[in-house]
């Protein structure tokens, strides 16, 4: 009878057993579900960096001898210092970047071996730059022609090849392209 079953389920050692067993359960779900600093939390953002490939240096010299060639440095406009000067090996290929600031004002400039393929894709691979801009161009700088990206009449990215290399300006704040046109010029000599 089911009354008969039940009855040794309520003796006074049963029940002890029972509540023994679900406090232990119960501390055991507790520790298992509580915050302990080793496991990751599923809320926190985690960021996982790259290595900067970049070294910089000292001057335009070390970094053409780390680029193992010459290459040509722009004249930019008066005001223009040069903030950072590196190399990277990219991919078995090498790539110099000269950085230039003007107060809150950067120009990127980057001299790579030719790119083979696509111009506008060279241009952004080489200028790292993959927003759309509205005005897409073509300038003419000397011999070269310079893809040019922009909007409001500035440009952004320049992108040119010349004498078996691939070289691109990135303007953050943007260039009057009369100053592009200038800046490719001067390295285009």
């Amino acid at each position: 009878r089911f009354e008969n079953i039940c009855v040794p389920l309520f003796k006074a050692d049963h029940l002890k057993k029972i509540l023994l067993s679900s406090a232990l359960v119960f501390l055991s779900l507790t520790n298992a579900c509580t915050s302990d600093s080793s496991i990751p939390d599923q809320n926190q953002s985690r960021s996982v960096s790259m290595p900067n490939p970049f070294t910089s240096y000292g001057s335009i010299q070390e970094a053409r001898t780390a680029f193992g060639r010459d290459f040509a440095v722009p004249s930019l406009p008066a005001g223009y210092r040069v903030a950072d000067i590196a190399v990277a090996e990219i991919q078995g290929a090498k790539l110099a970047q000269i950085l230039y600031e003007q107060g809150t004002r950067q120009v990127l400039y980057r001299v790579t071996p030719a790119l083979d393929g696509n111009r506008d894709a060279a241009a952004t691979m080489l200028s790292g730059d993959y927003n759309r801009y509205a005005e897409h161009d073509t300038l003419h700088a000397g011999s070269s022609r310079v893809l040019v990206r922009g909007r409001d009449g500035l440009v952004f990215v320049a992108y040119w090849e010349h004498n078996g290399y691939s070289y691109c300006l990135t303007a953050q704040n943007g260039l009057p392209s009369e100053q592009v046109q200038t800046i490719v010029e001067s390295v285009t000599r």
